[in-house]
């Protein structure tokens, strides 16, 4: 159990680590259009306005309890939006989909828990949250899934930002680094002490029983 808190813990400090010296407390704002087009720069906290999300695929990770654990939601910059005839619902399912078309900024969130609630971020004015490229990629299982929905997609060319995520201090990421280390130096210490405290056992070959000569019989005292 040390064990595995202490290398999680280590894993989260390194990466925080390296989150703190790529970005700052305070948060910079930018429009989706040029998140995409020039990345974060030299901070990754950022505010993202003028988005909207892709009415299209987005990826899913399910829940017990409710429908998403984690989404991986696709938006772009509202001068990329197709031009429609009428206006439809986003996500109706009854309308022939519309083609997909290509993105540059893709949002992460453990927030964003149903349907309905990545419907309503289609209408928020802004998100906030951290440009995780410099840490993190795509498992295999979700790239697989958005290269299904969206083909031709070049995920290398993709901003990822983490929704509500914000970065820690650089003392608070070093605490944590040296505790997971503290933790996995504990691990190592019980692991060798309960190797140390096994008694040494050594097998000794018995030798089979075998039978004695016959005592010679008895003479009757006269």
């Amino acid at each position: 159990m040390a064990a595995v808190l202490g290398l999680g813990l280590s894993i989260q400090g390194c990466e925080e680590l390296r989150m703190s010296s790529a970005a700052k407390r305070s948060p910079q704002t930018l429009t989706c259009a040029a998140l995409a087009a020039r990345g974060p720069g030299e901070n990754a906290h950022v505010v993202v306005t003028d988005f909207m999300v892709v009415e299209g695929d987005f990826v899913y990770e399910p829940d017990v309890n409710l429908e998403f654990k984690r989404v991986w939601v696709p938006v772009v910059a509202y001068a990329e939006r197709p031009a429609e005839p009428e206006p439809k619902p986003l996500f109706d399912l009854s309308q022939p989909k519309r083609p997909s078309i290509s993105f540059r900024v893709l949002v992460e969130s453990s927030h964003l828990k149903t349907m309905d609630a990545v419907v309503a971020f289609n209408d928020e004015p802004q998100f906030q949250g951290l440009v995780i490229n410099e840490i993190d990629s795509l498992d295999s299982e979700t790239t697989k899934l958005l290269r299904e929905g969206y083909p031709g997609i070049d995920l290398d060319r993709v901003w990822i930002v983490e929704h509500k995520r914000a970065p820690i201090s650089r003392t608070k990421a070093l605490i944590w680094l040296v505790a997971g280390l503290a933790l996995l130096g504990v691990a190592v210490w019980l692991f060798r002490q309960g190797s140390a405290a096994e008694p040494e056992r050594s097998y000794k070959r018995r030798h089979p029983r075998r039978m004695g000569p016959a005592a010679p019989p008895r003479e009757d005292a006269t």
